[in-house]
């Protein structure tokens, strides 16, 4: 956290797996 100099991809690249893995718990959304 404390290198915020990684670059644009890890950071859109983490985007990616956050919003894969939040649309992946919406499906599997338990009652």
């Amino acid at each position: 956290p404390a290198k915020k100099t990684a670059g644009i991809h890890e950071v859109s690249e983490t985007t990616a797996l956050a919003a894969q893995v939040a649309q992946i718990h919406n499906m599997m959304k338990l009652p």
